[in-house]
């Protein structure tokens, strides 16, 4: 381990995040540390939830900024749809000959 790497993981022992804290704090907690990486605790308990990358939030934040830790854990971020309804859509795809097999979901 390099000396970089280490100063990072003296950093990450002493900055964590919350289950309840989203993406975009976590990214400027992040920032605001130079890490890239953080552990996620439980607020109440203080028991370890699991860890975050900031590549792994990047990602995620591309499509829902405000989603929380928990949810990014737990691996089911559930953003709020901006497109739209697929009863709106539906006809269109039978319109033009889609079969459902191509469908997204």
């Amino acid at each position: 381990m390099d000396g970089r790497e280490q100063e990072q993981q003296e950093v990450a022992q002493a900055v964590m995040l919350f289950a309840k804290d989203t993406i975009m704090a976590a990214l400027r907690v992040m920032q605001e540390h130079g890490v890239r990486q953080l552990p996620v605790v439980d607020e109440e308990r203080g028991e370890w939830l699991g860890e975050v990358t900031e590549e792994e939030l990047r990602r995620l934040w591309k499509v829902a900024p405000l989603i929380s830790m928990a949810e990014v854990l737990s691996g089911t971020p559930q953003p709020k749809p901006t497109g739209p309804e697929v009863r709106e859509v539906a006809p269109l795809l039978n319109f033009y000959r889609v079969p459902p097999s191509h469908w997204r979901h």
